[in-house]
């Protein structure tokens, strides 16, 4: 079992977590530097928000502009350059983001480090994923929290704000993030997969920057206008997913039967799917269909294909029967078309 670890010293890595590159985090700087600039600012900040909206990056700028020279995290000048490297003496990381729990020993060990005075004046400690942390971790922090030394200051970010203990999260200064606007993530991932394409033009991305707009469109919505998932996207995704995910989007989308049943037959063909990917296309573009294009079909037509999907699956699950994958399409692409009678 892998747990987490307090580090205080990183060799530089090709990524850092640079808040200036982050997109969407604008409005969130400048509101918390407001904040900062009063009379009182609370030593317990906890970022909350789904994955991949830059809760990390928002988490370094808070840590870099106690050291800034700038007084601002202006993200160039030496103390912030150690801190987008994990390298500050007094920035202290406990990082749960790849372990399975925080244990109370972390904790502890978190207290020793934080108790021992900075001649900076600050002492820093960023929890990333502190939902994980264990019952009996929690109320060792909760400890921590209610009367932090002086001169200490602890940020914690989390996906999942309601598994933390109230009595954790009550004593902290809550700050969400949501996620950006479908154009500004676009703008930004396109200029992001250039950049990525002329650091390798040997390893082909998943989605290229010359796509078209409907593509692109396509793969954030299928990741949640999240700037992380897309990022990390680009190394499990491939080029396929996507026509897989545009063609089952035609089928809910087509308006007569015999559309849905040819173009089952072309992605069946054409791209030799399976049924375990035919099923997790649809439930990408049924949940996509529903936020962002209601409009473009009925209703009550989603609700009935995702039953027929929820059927399928269960189909799979307990009846362990092997499904074809043109079956699985027709099966959720004509329910609209079906009749009580089943009829069409």
């Amino acid at each position: 079992m892998k747990s987490a670890s307090i580090e205080k010293t990183h060799e530089l890595r090709t990524y850092l977590p640079d808040w200036n590159k982050a997109v969407g985090l604008d409005q969130h700087i400048r509101s918390l530097s407001e904040a900062f600039s009063s009379s009182y600012m609370h030593p317990v900040v906890l970022l909350h928000g789904p994955k991949g909206m830059g809760k990390r990056h928002l988490a370094n700028w808070i840590a870099a502009r106690f050291f800034c020279e700038m007084h601002s995290g202006c993200g160039v000048c030496p103390s912030c350059k150690e801190v987008m490297a994990g390298m500050h003496p007094d920035v202290l990381i406990m990082d749960a983001r790849e372990s399975t729990s925080i244990k109370t020993s972390e904790v502890e060990t978190l207290q020793k480090e934080l108790s021992i005075l900075s001649p900076e004046g600050f002492r820093v400690a960023i929890i990333t994923e502190c939902d994980r942390m264990t019952p009996e971790a929690a109320n060792r922090m909760l400890k921590l929290l209610e009367e932090p030394p002086e001169q200490v200051r602890i940020i914690m970010t989390t996906s999942k704000i309601h598994a933390l203990l109230p009595t954790v999260a009550g004593r902290c200064l809550k700050w969400g993030i949501g996620s950006p606007t479908v154009e500004l993530v676009r703008d930004w991932f396109r200029k992001f997969l250039k950049l990525e394409e002329s650091k390798s033009k040997d390893s082909p991305l998943a989605i290229s920057s010359g796509c078209s707009e409907e593509e692109l469109n396509l793969w954030i919505r299928r990741h949640g206008k999240s700037p992380g998932e897309l990022v990390r996207s680009l190394g499990v995704e491939s080029s396929r997913n996507i026509q897989i995910a545009k063609k089952i989007r035609s089928v809910f989308l087509a308006s007569r039967p015999l559309e849905v049943i040819k173009i089952s037959e072309e992605i069946v063909k054409g791209l030799n799917c399976s049924a375990s990917e035919i099923l997790e296309a649809a439930e990408w573009e049924l949940n996509s269909i529903y936020h962002f294009d209601l409009d473009k079909v009925n209703q009550a037509a989603i609700m009935g294909r995702r039953a027929a999907l929820s059927k399928l699956r269960r189909l799979v699950t307990f009846g362990k029967i092997s499904l074809n994958a043109q079956f699985v399409i027709e099966s959720i692409g004509l329910v609209p078309f079906r009749s009580s009678e089943g009829v069409f």
